[in-house]
């Protein structure tokens, strides 16, 4: 993991570049974000940027220090009259190799940027910092050697000090280079190399210039022509260079705009028939309201066939033999893990709803190709025995690839709304082959319905010459949101056609395929609707009168809107009131959601420059008692608004306003960032402050 924490020194915060309110209470959050990680997904190796407080890494060390007892404890160069350390610090679960020989035994090389620096950053020894630890792939002999750093931050905009940046990667390569070099196995070494950290360059392809261009797509630096940047490298579908997921890892507080600045840089590797190289499995971003930066995780094993996005297994859908694109079967894909804790991926390039299996001992994630780093929730399950009959349940039945381990008898159900990840490893870190059965769903049989996604129109696989299914009855099926507040409200579903003049039967039912309500005419749009709350999940039916080649289509309206937990949510003072370093506000906040309260508070010392501490925490943690999944990922559902109350507590104050942030309407995107702008009017001067959060469309 590398994360920048933010916990600046004081003479930033005296100078004003950024201000950290009480470094020690938010190193005391970094720390609990991090050990709230399931198990599985704490990291072996942790690179902190920014750790500059003494305090607070006092606080680091003394609450992670158990479970990592390895470290770097400073990387420090620093002249106490001039300079402060370089904020980087390495916390590690696996001993640290010795890198220098009798008499030190040093287990970190620690280098300095000297005199190439800009602006505030010759404050801080800014630097890097090497360490070794034993590869992933037990037995191996070449370790894996980490290189972290933090590079030049001060900038008035993205690309400015470009050339510094460039310096400094040429200086970290030359470090690098001669320990990689010392016993003649350069390359051996050099292909399980990583540099990780914040090194400031904005990378995502809407990012403003063309720094990354230059430095990495253009091999512009030492470094970079022999390493290379594994996000925009590996986390894509095959064949397509498009980073669909931006991969954002830093938001500025004061106007929302997201960067991704902070990377898992890889060495090159050799081509060799059997793969020796260590690379990243699966990239994730995590951690995202602890810092004004989000963690960066990489799983680490020796590389093997379809370990990473890029070089997944691509799924093609089952044609029958009309050509319309129905599936006939279930389709088992075999998939090899290698090594202890090896990933599996299989990319499937179309939306849809996909019922899915696999071997008993084998787990698996899903995620869309515009979000690595959060699984889908499924939304059903099919046991297998609701199958039998059928040729999907012969294949299911059948041990196709002479697998050694029995297929789990109950599949799980999603509904990516677009093209998507199937993620696997195993349980135990076992290894051999194993077997992913994916079904999509036809609509032909209640068993098979399609689920449908709120606001997106779905159009039905009616064949044009033949019935579907028995009867030619399309089956779907909704999973109706909750809302936290539980708030009434009617879900609404939507049948259109064109180029249909029979009568078309449209039924709504209950979990238990009683009906609820109906329309039988020849009308080309008509709806119906359901009380909420009262249903888990409705089914609907659409049945043509005869076959036609006409079109149906079903949209489901839903008014509900997610707030996430899993972006950012805080509160920003833009300006305090009166004179900014004078004295700080007291600020008193209630949040509604739907009218049921998630948080009130108050915070006395709110300073130009801050956002609120442990205002996220207290959110998640109230809203944390209605969740049924995994925390991590959850999100509240509401209909009507997050009402925001605001009040600076001050004898001149303007006295309290709320505001309204809205539901996602039907003409903006999936996800959406809201920032509410709340000013006090005050005698002293004007104050002005964010509140900031993120909806999307989805649970």
């Amino acid at each position: 993991m590398a994360f920048n924490v933010q916990l600046m020194p004081w003479k930033v915060a005296v100078l004003g570049e950024r201000r950290s309110p009480d470094a020690r209470e938010r190193a005391g959050r970094v720390a609990a974000s991090i050990l709230a990680l399931p198990p599985a997904r704490q990291p072996h190796v942790i690179a902190f940027n920014e750790v500059f407080d003494e305090g607070a890494r006092e606080v680091l060390i003394d609450q992670l220090g158990a479970l990592w007892p390895y470290r770097a404890e400073k990387i420090d160069d620093a002249d106490v009259t001039t300079q402060d350390d370089s904020g980087l610090m390495l916390i590690s679960q696996l001993p640290l190799r010795d890198l220098s020989g009798p008499p030190e035994h040093d287990t970190v090389l620690e280098r300095f940027f000297g005199t190439v620096w800009k602006n505030v950053d010759g404050l801080a020894a800014k630097g890097f910092g090497i360490v070794q630890v034993d590869s992933p792939d037990e037995g191996a002999e070449v370790p894996v050697t980490i290189a972290f750093t933090h590079m030049q931050a001060s900038y008035d905009s993205p690309v400015e000090y470009a050339e510094v940046r460039a310096q400094q990667l040429d200086l970290i390569w030359a470090g690098l280079k001669a320990l990689l070099d010392r016993d003649g196995r350069f390359e051996e070494h050099l292909e399980r190399a990583f540099l990780i950290g914040d090194i400031n360059i904005s990378g995502d392809s809407q990012a403003e210039g063309d720094e990354w261009e230059d430095i990495f797509r253009d091999q512009g630096t030492a470094l970079t022509r022999s390493m290379h940047d594994v996000w925009r490298g590996a986390m894509h579908p095959p064949g397509d260079t498009t980073d669909y997921d931006k991969g954002y890892t830093n938001v500025d507080l004061e106007t929302g705009v997201q960067q991704r600045l902070d990377y898992i840089v890889a060495g090159q590797e050799r081509r060799q028939f059997v793969p020796t190289s260590v690379v990243p499995h699966h990239i994730r971003i995590s951690q995202r309201n602890a810092s004004d930066h989000f963690a960066v995780e990489a799983v680490l094993q020796r590389r093997s066939h379809h370990c990473q996005p890029s070089d997944a297994i691509r799924y093609d859908k089952v044609r029958d033999n009309d050509g319309q694109g129905l599936p006939t079967s279930l389709t088992p894909i075999r998939v090899t893990f290698d090594l202890p804790g090896a990933y599996q991926w299989i990319y499937v390039p179309d939306p849809g709803t996909f019922s899915l299996w696999a071997s008993a001992d084998t787990r698996y994630e899903v995620y869309l190709r515009s979000d690595l780093s959060t699984p889908l929730e499924h939304q059903g399950e099919v046991n297998a025995s609701d199958l039998d009959g059928t040729a999907e349940g012969d294949v299911l039945a059948q041990n196709s690839f002479d697998i050694p381990v029995a297929i789990e008898p109950v599949g799980r159900t999603f509904a990516p709304h677009e093209p998507f990840f199937i993620a696997a490893t195993t349980n135990h870190s076992r290894t051999g082959s194993r077997a992913v059965f994916v079904l999509e769903h036809n609509g032909a049989t209640r068993q098979t319905a399609i689920l449908l996604n709120p606001h997106r129109p779905l159009t039905l696989p009616f064949p044009e010459t033949t019935v579907l299914g028995s009867n030619d009855t399309c089956w779907l099926r909704a999973t109706i949101p909750s809302t936290y507040a539980g708030t009434q409200y009617v879900e609404s579903f939507v049948l259109t056609t064109e180029n249909v003049d029979q009568k078309t039967t449209f039924a709504l039912l209950d979990s238990n395929t009683i009906q609820l309500n109906s329309d039988r005419s020849a009308d080309s749009k008509r709806s119906l609707g359901v009380l909420v709350p009262g249903h888990h999940h409705v089914f609907l039916t659409v049945r043509r009168s005869a076959v036609n080649p006409g079109t149906y289509q079903v949209t489901w309206p839903s008014p509900v809107s997610y707030l996430m937990l899993d972006a950012p949510l805080g509160l920003f003072v833009n300006e305090e009131t009166g004179l900014t370093g004078a004295g700080a506000d007291d600020i008193d906040l209630k949040l509604d959601l739907d009218g049921v309260r998630i948080f009130e508070g108050r915070w006395d010392d709110a300073d130009t420059g801050e956002r609120w501490p442990g205002l996220y925490e207290a959110v998640a943690a109230t809203l944390r008692q209605a969740n049924r999944g995994p925390f991590i990922y959850w999100r509240a559902g509401f209909v009507n608004d997050l009402a925001v109350t605001f009040k600076e507590v001050d004898f001149s104050s303007s006295g309290a306003k709320t505001r309204r942030v809205l539901p996602i309407t039907a003409q903006e995107g999936d996800v959406e960032r809201r920032r509410v702008a709340l000013q006090d009017v005050d005698i002293a001067g004007d104050g002005l402050y964010t509140f900031y959060c993120s909806l999307s469309r989805y649970r």
